[in-house]
């Protein structure tokens, strides 16, 4: 179980956990939701 919020990125957070666990991390490249809902 990891926290949200611990690398104030949820899917930063995921791969912390994956490198602990000896796993591969994964690329994130757009860390920024643009809009509410998709719509420019």
């Amino acid at each position: 179980m990891a926290n949200n919020r611990y690398e104030g990125f949820g899917p930063a957070t995921a791969n912390k956990l994956r490198l602990l666990l000896g796993m591969e991390e994964l690329s994130f490249t757009d860390k920024r939701q643009k809009t509410l809902f998709g719509k420019p």
